[in-house]
């Protein structure tokens, strides 16, 4: 239990830099790689029929291209589209190859995991 505060407090400038004025949202200098592809799958990536989604959040335009643009540069090229229902912004990632290269660079499912969660 003890290891909880201090990692915590090591986790405030983390925070502090994926939040701003409007609410949740990654920083503007972040670099996609598959370590990142992995938590940003981890906290709110998820299967759609043969798609599979990375909601964006409430990112204005600039950043959407930024992130699209790192995708693209990754071989994962997506489509920006609106979440049914909610018109939240999402990149889908469509087509087995770039399924593939996301499911091998974002590597094995957390254990608890639900089955429609990971790329596969």
């Amino acid at each position: 239990m003890r290891l909880l505060v201090p990692l915590t407090a090591a986790l405030v400038p983390l925070v502090r830099s994926w939040t701003d004025e409007v609410g949740r949202r990654p920083p503007r200098d972040l670099v996609l790689d598959a370590r990142v592809l992995r938590l940003w799958a981890i906290s709110v990536g998820r299967r759609d029929g043969t798609a599979y989604v990375l909601p964006v959040g409430p990112a204005d335009q600039a950043f959407r291209d930024v992130l699209g643009a790192g995708l693209a540069a990754l071989g994962l090229a997506a489509q920006l589209a609106s979440r049914r229902g909610t018109g939240e912004p999402t990149f889908r990632i469509v087509g087995k190859r770039r399924t593939d290269r996301l499911a091998e660079m974002v590597g094995d499912a957390p254990r608890q995991a639900p089955p429609d969660m990971w790329p596969s």
